[in-house]
This record gives C-alpha cells, structure tokens and sequence, in this order.
C-alpha cells in the first residue's frame, strides 16, 4: 500500500486512507490524517475518527481516536 491510497475496511463498512507507511506495517484513517498511538486524556472532541493499523496485511488494531488531539478514545 502506498500513502494516500484509499482502502476497503470490511469492518468499518468503508474506505478508509492510508495516513502512514513503514516496514510491513501501515496505518490508516477515515479522515485522512495520521494519529498517535498513545491514549487521549481530558475531555473529548465532539467528533471520534475511525483508525486501523495492519502488520503483513493483517489488521492488528482498531479503534477511533479523538479528532483534535488524534489520541485513542476507544480500541478493540
């Protein structure tokens, strides 16, 4: 995958863009803008965005992270 390409996520039921590339692993947004891999903390935006990190291919985390600070509010 290459950064900007647009990508299928069966488990958000759409397109989400790769925000982010490096070895075999590769991170991906709704929104189109990269987030930080580390917890939000304080009071949340009134908007969350749906993430997804893939390693060789295989989706090893999702979750949505807050829109102004790009943290994780929420992961599965």
């Amino acid at each position: 995958m290459t950064l900007h390409e647009r990508v299928y996520s069966p488990n958000y039921g759409g397109a989400l863009t790769v925000v982010g590339v490096q070895n075999d692993e590769v991170a991906l947004s709704s929104d189109g803008v990269y987030w930080i891999s580390d917890w939000h903390a304080g009071p949340e935006a009134d908007e969350a965005v749906y993430v997804e990190r893939l390693s060789a291919g295989r989706r090893i985390f999702h979750g949505w992270v807050d829109k102004a600070s790009r943290r994780i509010v929420q992961s599965g």
